[in-house]
């Protein structure tokens, strides 16, 4: 597989989106999508409380995500990271019409 020649050298232009997971300071679980071209966190769990059994994922931060990935692609960047949000995924929504 070729590689630019940007890469190669170690100066890409990376763009996208990644998530990460921990757990928020009264211990619930929560999600944050971060771009990776400049760190910005964009929050994405709804705090819906410890007994939810339902998908936290924020409807709102999926749609910031998802312009972010969005510009990253018109930017033509060497490399796009686009992390995948399961359950939105799988129903058909998600970030996967950006591409």
């Amino acid at each position: 597989m070729p590689t630019s020649p940007r890469i190669s050298r170690g100066k890409a232009c990376v763009g996208g989106i990644v998530q990460r997971n921990f757990k928020g300071a009264s211990g619930t679980k929560t999600m944050l999508a971060r771009d990776v071209a400049t760190g910005r966190q964009i929050p994405s769990c709804q705090p819906l409380g410890s007994g939810a059994i339902s998908c936290k994922l924020d409807a709102n931060g999926l749609a910031d995500a998802a312009v972010v990935a969005f510009r990253a692609i018109k930017r033509h960047v060497d490399l796009l990271v686009i992390n995948k949000f399961s359950r939105k995924e799988a129903s058909g929504q998600g970030l996967r019409g950006i591409c």
